[in-house]
């Protein structure tokens, strides 16, 4: 595992269509912003035995910035 230190604004690249940005860090919180193209599943591990069942659905507010909403 790679483990790496960031500051708010900093940006972690991967791959060649993956940036994962530091967006907040709240006490032991962390918020991320995550850049990838639309046909990439992102889903936080927890929710991965609920998204074999339902699948999330994809807010596409932005063009390449996706956000997942469990329902």
């Amino acid at each position: 595992m790679l483990v790496l230190s960031r500051r708010v604004g900093e940006k972690i690249k991967i791959g060649n269509d993956v940036l994962v940005t530091i967006i907040a860090v709240t006490g032991n919180q962390v918020r991320i912003g995550i850049d990838a193209p639309p046909e990439m599943t992102i889903l936080r591990e927890e929710l991965e035995p609920f998204a074999r069942d339902e699948r999330p659905t994809l807010d596409r507010g932005h063009s390449r910035s996706r956000v997942l909403v469990h329902t």
